[in-house]
C-alpha cells in the first residue's frame, strides 16, 4: 500500500484528516518537549518501545511545523513500526539521511492535515 492509500484509507477510517486524533484512535502517545530552536535542533521523534507507541515533537517549534513533523512522525509509525525505528531519531528537516526519511518527507504523512497547511 501506498502512503498516499494508507493516508486515505485512516481519514477514511476515522473521520478525520488531523494528524493528533489518529494518533489518539491508533493509541500512540503523542508528548511535546522543548528540543531548541536552532535549524539543527531535532524536529520529532517516533519511538517503540515494548509495543508502545510515541511520538515526541519539539514543542519550541510554531504551532503549524509541529502538525507537520506529527504527520511525518505518524507515517513511521503507521508504515515502519515494524522496521529497527525504536531508538531516539533525530533528522534536521531538509538535510539528506536514510531512506525511510527521504521517502517520508517527499511522499510522507503531510496530506494527513493537508487542510492544516493551507494555513502557513
Amino acid at each position: 500500500m501506498t502512503i498516499r492509500q494508507e493516508v486515505s484509507r485512516l481519514k477514511m477510517k476515522y473521520q478525520t484528516d488531523d494528524p493528533y486524533e489518529i494518533c489518539e484512535y491508533l493509541d500512540i502517545q503523542v508528548m511535546d518537549r522543548p528540543m531548541g530552536k536552532s535549524p539543527r535542533s531535532c524536529k520529532g521523534f517516533f519511538l517503540v518501545s515494548s509495543r508502545c507507541k510515541l511520538i515526541v515533537i519539539n514543542s519550541d517549534l510554531p504551532d503549524s511545523i509541529q502538525r507537520i513533523i506529527i504527520a511525518h512522525e505518524l507515517g513511521h509509525a503507521v508504515l515502519h513500526s515494524d522496521s529497527a525505528i525504536n531508538t531516539f531519531h533525530e533528522f534536521a528537516m531538509f538535510e539528506d539521511t536514510n531512506r525511510m526519511e527521504y521517502h517520508q518527507r517527499n511522499n510522507g504523512a503531510v496530506p494527513v492535515c493537508q487542510k492544516h497547511l493551507q494555513h502557513l
